[in-house]
């Protein structure tokens, strides 16, 4: 599951056995840009990483491209509750946060599109599961189980990837409707791929591999991920990546701090 530990028992990360395909994730082929135009350098890795102020405690987090929303979730006795925060600015400090609206106790890892209309989860027995509204500020409703074996949601404006037996996959999204999923073969080791974040323009992807923090990039969405190499996070604890910034200039992981999950931003110079 991404981010700090949760208590709930019988959560498995199921899946399907890993397979030989691999996924064009966006529809049409769109080229890397100037990796030294631009806010900041492309080229160069993720470091430094800093807290991000008021998100002290976001277990599973996912943040938005513009870096305003986080959902998350909170843990409190035997209850597991979904909330989301929201900023001002993208220096500002996050609020405590509220419960989302219409999702129901224990479940995980959520991710929220763009529009806050739809909302992937995970079950605690590793399937993944969907929720609707007609708008930003309706309740959550319409929970469905979407019958893919899973878990790690995250949701990009392309496709909806995932991790599943110790691989990470993608569904692509046509029209708002989820394709078959099939595992990113370039990304495949012997050891576990998890927690898959993607960039906007899905050229780049942050996940876990098994204990590492490992960010993989390509040169269009027809092209292959390159295998990926290892971010230096410094004395991080249990680091799992929860967003890329629109611009790709930031990295916002979560870590396990006792018994908190606060969230910390790397930065490209």
């Amino acid at each position: 599951m991404r981010g700090a530990k949760l208590l709930l028992v019988g959560l498995a990360a199921c899946g399907s056995v890993k397979g030989t395909q691999t996924i064009d994730a966006a529809p049409a082929d769109t080229a890397v840009p100037d990796t030294t135009a631009g806010p900041c350098n492309l080229a160069a890795g993720f470091a430094n990483p800093a807290p991000v102020p008021g998100a002290a405690n976001v277990s599973g987090a996912t943040v938005s491209y513009d870096e305003l929303v986080i959902y998350f979730s909170l843990s409190q006795g035997q209850s597991i509750t979904t909330s989301r925060a929201a900023r001002k600015t993208k220096s500002g400090a996050f609020p405590v946060g509220e419960p989302a609206p219409g999702v129901p106790d224990l479940v995980l890892a959520p991710s929220a599109n763009e529009a806050e209309t739809v909302l992937y989860l995970q079950s605690g027995q590793g399937e993944l599961l969907r929720m609707t509204r007609a708008n930003p500020t309706a309740d959550w409703a319409n929970f469905t189980d979407i019958s893919i074996a899973g878990v790690d949601p995250f949701i990009s404006r392309t496709a909806l990837y995932f991790s599943a037996g110790g691989d990470i996959k993608a569904a692509p999204l046509q029209s708002g409707t989820l394709g078959s999923p099939v595992r990113i073969d370039s990304l495949a080791t012997a050891m576990s791929e998890r927690n898959p974040v993607a960039s906007a323009d899905d050229l780049e992807i942050a996940f876990n591999r098994d204990t590492s923090l490992v960010v993989a990039s390509r040169t269009s969405t027809t092209a292959d991920f390159n295998l990926g190499a290892t971010v230096d996070v410094g004395t991080l604890a249990s680091v799992h990546p929860a967003g890329i910034s629109e611009d790709r200039c930031r990295l916002y992981v979560t870590a396990q701090v006792g018994n908190s999950a606060p969230l910390y931003m790397l930065s490209r110079p």
